[in-house]
């Protein structure tokens, strides 16, 4: 793989754990990598959770919005990372240049069926994990690795507490 690596996060709606990912890699791998999320069923808005994430970080999501895979069949990725079991299950089979899939399986704190106050407080213990997942993911030397290899290094990120 070379500069810029295509790396698409796709969770269900687009709205939270795929929009923290897409800012969290903009933010720590820079021009090494084109950066895209997107939903399987996307919902309209960025979810106020995410936000919260995102800006307690210092990050940004300007120009960042919700939107359908759909959009994307035509780019030819070298990563896509699934944040949910629903969009792993449901991702297509067929992408344009046959990129390395792993799903990293993360709680979604927006269905989350818990008080406020909870939903929050996981919202940012997703948003921590996804940070560390995220600089381990930025030091991965793909271009030196084959994508057997690269699919090994993501799924022990995956598993990452």
């Amino acid at each position: 793989m070379s500069p810029p690596i295509q790396v698409l996060f796709v969770c269900t709606a687009n709205a939270c754990r795929s929009q923290i990912a897409e800012a969290m890699l903009r933010h720590q791998g820079g021009d090494r990598f084109a950066v895209h999320s997107a939903g399987i069923r996307p919902i309209d808005h960025i979810h106020p959770l995410a936000r919260a994430v995102i800006e307690s970080l210092g990050l940004s999501a300007k120009g960042q919005s919700p939107k359908g895979i759909e959009q994307f069949t035509g780019i030819k990725f070298d990563i896509v990372i699934t944040l949910c079991d629903s969009a792993a299950c449901l991702l297509p089979a067929a992408w344009p240049g046959k990129p390395v899939h792993v799903n990293w399986g993360l709680t979604d704190p927006v269905t989350y069926h818990g008080l406020d106050a909870e939903r929050i407080a996981l919202a940012h213990q997703i948003g921590r994990r996804l940070w560390r997942m995220i600089e381990l993911f930025v030091d991965v030397p793909f271009e030196e690795l084959s994508d057997c290899q690269i699919q090994s290094q993501l799924v022990r990120i995956g598993r990452c507490n």
